[in-house]
């Protein structure tokens, strides 16, 4: 059975929390952190990689070699011992999930938030600005905000903050307009209704 979005993001924390907190305790968490964005950035298009270590032929002393091969004195002790513990268990598959969470933990300690934007078409600069200064002022914190076109949106914006999603979108505006006039028309059927049977 495959494990729920949520649940997957959920572990992906728990690992995450704990390099946050060992790299803390040592004192290494801005080095860390650079470490992870590296990771992320250098294994982002490494499909080859990725597939390699997730291969069910491969056993765990196996993997571990690979790991080993590819980061060990080219990562700090602290990352390198982690993603063996992280092999060992079995969760290798987590590594891109882990090293995102990590960074929005280490932004959530800085009083960063990164927020997804979704809209049907690029946009400008300007209007990146505007969001993100709209939201900083209204949560109180400094906004990142990470865009994405979908192109099945009609207009607006749509936001997720986290598991929150704030839809602005044109698309869910005539939704709620539909379910609007639903409602009006069934209110309208049951007082007809009413007036009938009285």
């Amino acid at each position: 059975m495959q494990q729920q979005p949520n649940i997957i993001r959920e572990i992906d924390r728990v690992y995450a929390t704990a390099l946050v907190e060992m790299a803390a305790d040592a004192g290494r968490l801005e080095e860390v952190a650079d470490e992870v964005k590296q990771l992320i950035e250098g294994l982002g298009d490494q499909t080859d990689f990725s597939r390699l270590l997730g291969a069910p032929t491969l056993a765990v002393e196996e993997r571990a070699a690979i790991i080993e091969r590819v980061f060990k004195g080219r990562v700090h002790d602290l990352v390198f011992s982690f993603l063996m513990v992280v092999n060992r268990k079995g969760r290798h598959e987590l590594f891109p999930g882990v090293f995102h969470a990590f960074l929005d933990i280490y932004d959530e300690r800085h009083g960063v938030i990164e927020v997804d934007a979704y809209s049907a078409h690029a946009m400008t600069e300007l209007q990146k600005a505007q969001i993100t200064s709209s939201l900083s002022e209204s949560i109180g914190r400094q906004v990142v905000v990470r865009e994405h076109v979908d192109a099945s949106l009609i207009g607006g914006v749509k936001l997720r903050i986290g598991d929150q999603l704030i839809d602005g979108t044109v698309v869910h505006q005539l939704r709620q307009l539909r379910d609007e006039l639903i409602e009006a028309g069934r209110q309208d059927a049951r007082e007809r209704l009413s007036a009938l049977t009285a």
